[in-house]
């Protein structure tokens, strides 16, 4: 799954407006409560009744609400929270508005919350730190499947059934090639009740094998891939290369484990795809108890343990002795002109590239973060260009076009350099790589009645301070920033390592560039460790 830049930022707007909207509707309830955690108040009475989740840091006890973020500091019965950390509670007690600040807010940090003043506790949801193990029977009940002509054995659960689910399609993720669902020859669901009382929704388990692929170091490769999750693995006396796909829709984390093998010269894959329930929408997230990516690794390794390899029907070529006397080339690496549109202003300007290879498996197309300037695809197909920076997240087909999507926020022309390079039995050649240069007129945003003639974007006079937790953003450089509050923030740097720092609380200093989407980190500073 490729998420490009372009989707990413209108998955940004419409996260905020639906985090608007709900701002919108609880604010006549209570200003610093969001609609997702239960509070209640007698008005004969001074009691508040509040349901959500206990947290503690610097040694303070918490009580945060659906998205993370403190809705109360808790004092007075607060004896055997210590034990709950993380646990769903229901509170009753007093509250003690919070002091009015001493000097006016000089940035954008949060308001400080109320304290509860908590008379009674009632413990809710316990969970476990361990998650929940997955339910996979007796082996000796477990489906065996086997496949003479393509020489694969496997097997999996009796309770796993026919993979018909609107959260699962899995498809497939070989290097240099279109993803496809239908060539698959095992394909079923992993059913909830795998993972009882958790987020877990549902999943799918699937096999295909791609005969094209004649060398074991391509077969090693993805067409998509995380970076920091792809390594490999052993189980038994079968190596795979694995990777992790992750994305977020309606509620609903979605995670997909890809594994390979070469064997009997031929490339294998062996997908887990599961849904669950994110802690979004209406669900206070200490309700759920989570399904840790241990216990998804029991079932995978515990299906992976059941697969062997013997000999198959089917003969493939052989290409691994002859490929080892071949160099994979590029034969053209070209762009076209630049479809500007001055009568449409506010959208992005349009380029077509394209490129062609000889024997070549698969190629990457790199290019540098440019300051301002954003490239982003467009195409009918399901593979895009991939992340800036000096390694890339995409292995593209030997030969292909797309379309691109340039927003350039600087006040004069920029360029976009693209290098690609052929690769052959997963091995770069670099020497036989191309470059090509695109020059990105400066972006006019979209006029409205009486509005002013765009200027160029100018740098902040200074620096806001922002704190607040810091979230990957599919498998882009950029980040959300999401504070106790209930703002977001898309941020990036050129300068810190900002992955280094996800799921962390961090304090930052950031500015924006008018007319541009992200604010720019330029100096960091870790709160905790942790979120929660």
């Amino acid at each position: 799954m490729v998420i490009t830049e372009l989707q990413v930022y209108i998955q940004a707007v419409k996260t905020l407006s639906i985090a608007l909207l709900v701002i919108a509707i609880a604010a006549p309830l209570r200003s610093s409560l969001w609609a997702q955690t239960s509070q209640q108040k007698n008005p004969t009475s001074p009691v508040v009744e509040v349901v959500g989740c206990v947290d503690r840091k610097e040694g303070r006890f918490e009580l945060t609400n659906a998205f993370w973020w403190v809705v109360y500091y808790l004092t007075g019965r607060t004896a055997g929270l210590e034990n709950h950390i993380g646990d769903e509670v229901t509170l009753h007690g007093l509250e003690v508005p919070s002091p009015a600040p001493s000097t006016p807010a000089t940035s954008t940090e949060e308001r400080r919350p109320p304290t509860l003043h908590v008379t009674s506790v009632e413990f809710m949801v316990h969970k476990s730190p361990e998650g929940v193990r997955p339910i996979l029977g007796n082996l000796d009940t477990w489906v065996s499947y086997e496949n003479p002509q393509y020489g694969v054995r496997v097997r999996y659960p009796a309770t796993f059934g026919d993979a018909k689910s609107e959260y699962t399609q899995v498809q497939t993720n070989f290097a240099g090639q279109e993803p496809t669902t239908g060539n698959f020859i095992v394909n079923v669901s992993i059913p909830r009740a795998t993972y009882p009382d958790s987020n877990f929704v549902t999943g799918a388990f699937a096999v295909f094998v791609n005969p094209s692929i004649g060398s074991e170091g391509t077969c090693k490769q993805f067409r998509t891939f995380w970076p920091e999750h792809t390594s490999s693995m052993s189980v038994g006396r079968i190596t795979y290369s694995r990777t992790l796909d992750v994305g977020v829709a309606m509620g609903t984390a979605g995670s997909v484990y890809y594994f390979h093998t070469f064997q009997h010269g031929l490339c294998y894959e062996f997908d887990f795809e599961s849904a669950e329930e994110n802690g979004g929408g209406m669900d206070v997230p200490c309700s759920i108890q989570w399904v840790t990516e241990d216990n998804e690794f029991e079932l995978m390794r515990g299906v992976l343990s059941t697969v062997s390899f013997p000999i198959p029907q089917f003969k493939p070529a052989s290409t691994e002795a002859t490929s080892q006397q071949l160099v994979p080339s590029v034969i053209s690496f070209e762009h076209g002109p630049i479809l500007e549109r001055p009568l449409i202003r506010g959208t992005p300007n349009t380029i077509g590239i394209s490129w062609k290879t000889t024997n070549a498996d698969y190629v990457q197309i790199r290019y540098p973060c440019s300051k301002f300037l954003y490239a982003s695809t467009v195409q009918s197909r399901v593979y895009g260009l991939g992340k800036c920076g000096a390694e890339t997240d995409t292995n593209l087909p030997p030969n292909g076009s797309m379309s691109l999507l340039l927003s350039n926020f600087n006040s004069k022309p920029t360029d976009l350099v693209l290098t690609i390079e052929p690769f052959l039995d997963g091995v770069g050649h670099p020497k036989e790589s191309k470059t090509i240069s695109i020059s990105a007129p400066v972006h006019a945003p979209l006029l409205q009645d009486n509005a002013k003639v765009f200027k160029p974007p100018v740098p902040a006079t200074k620096a806001d301070t922002l704190t607040g937790c810091l979230k990957q953003i599919g498998s882009t450089n950029k980040y959300w920033l999401a504070s106790y509050s209930g703002w977001q923030r898309v941020v990036r740097s050129d300068s810190i390592d900002l992955s280094v720092y996800v799921n962390h609380l961090v304090k930052v200093s950031a500015v924006r560039e008018d007319q541009a989407p992200d604010w720019i980190v330029t100096s960091l500073t870790t709160v905790s460790d942790s979120c929660e």
